[in-house]
């Protein structure tokens, strides 16, 4: 299947579907045909703005039905259409949202019973979070316990501070050898100096950031510890393995069945052992590769050779 086929493969298209984070680039587009309840932090005026500086195509930017400024998102949503949702898509959208749990018991609210929650989640492996500490259940329970509606001041100072690109990208596959790795931004200070002045209360300015990063791993296990501690009513239905800088996962709006504490635990340690296994791809990534430094060393002198060649001839 490609990208769009696992995303949603199983929607249907005269359902009422909703997508949360559209741009310019909608993933259930309504010139298609498709039913779609569109969910973004602007009306389409704002995202035409913001983006037309951009090498996009902003025509294809569609009129935003829902303008989400953060908070609940039910209460965003027209009363009449909680629980009349279909089927809900949201590409790169959960690492953004300050508050995780609350997002997804809005999102229980929303959609019918049974209904699907299809995400597309960045691997901190393979992009610019690759040395961001992975997010834990403690973490989302923290944002969920302080009611956040903005992202923490750790959590922009960790973004300020240690995103990276390699090799001049800041995404990357999984058969990449990375060498030259750069800060994105070259100011510690800076970083210090943002952290100084948010206000993580919610009484400033909104600073967006990659606030939570994942492995699959690492959001298998968020998914069955919220789950079974009756936080999050989803059932995770489908998942799909990394892909780019990028995995799958569709969730079912039904909460899973109890498991038993044994079963549960069992569980629990096969997913950090997976986890340990995915932190393991890093160290390799970051291992200098043999063939390919031989490869870089022959092109540079066969380039050299083209070089010379081509003053002796103007000679």
């Amino acid at each position: 299947m490609n990208r769009t086929e696992k995303l949603l493969h199983r929607f249907d298209r005269n359902g009422l579907c909703m997508e949360i984070g559209p741009g310019y680039n909608p993933l259930l587009p309504k010139r298609e045909g498709w039913r779609t309840l569109s969910v973004d932090h602007a009306d389409r005026a704002g995202l035409v703005e913001k983006y037309k500086r951009f090498d996009v195509d902003t025509a294809a930017i569609e009129e935003v039905d829902v303008v989400w400024a953060g908070g609940d998102l039910s209460e965003a949503i027209p009363p009449s259409l909680l629980g009349a949702v279909d089927a809900c898509v949201a590409s790169h959208v959960i690492e953004h949202i300050p508050n995780p749990v609350m997002f997804f018991q809005a999102m229980a609210r929303i959609l019918k019973p049974g209904g699907l929650l299809s995400l597309a989640v960045p691997d901190k492996r393979y992009c610019f979070d690759f040395f961001q500490p992975l997010t834990c259940t403690g973490d989302w329970l923290h944002a969920w316990k302080r009611q956040a509606k903005t992202h923490s001041q750790r959590a922009l100072f960790q973004h300020i501070a240690y995103t990276v690109s390699a090799d001049g990208a800041t995404t990357w596959g999984q058969l990449s050898h990375l060498k030259d790795i750069r800060f994105l931004n070259q100011s510690l200070p800076q970083a210090l100096k943002h952290f100084n002045a948010y206000d993580e209360n919610g009484h400033g300015a909104y600073q967006d950031c990659h606030a939570w990063h994942f492995t699959p791993g690492s959001f298998d296990l968020l998914m069955l510890e919220l789950s079974q501690l009756g936080l999050i009513p989803f059932t995770v239905a489908e998942t799909h393995p990394a892909c780019g800088c990028e995995f799958f996962i569709l969730l079912r709006n039904a909460a899973p069945p109890p498991i038993r504490e044994e079963e549960l635990q069992r569980r629990r340690l096969d997913l950090l052992r997976k986890i340990a296994g995915e932190q393991a791809a890093p160290a390799l990534l970051l291992r200098p590769n043999p063939a390919r430094s031989f490869l870089d060393r022959l092109r540079r002198g066969l380039a050299g050779l083209l070089r010379r060649l081509r003053r002796g001839g103007r000679s």
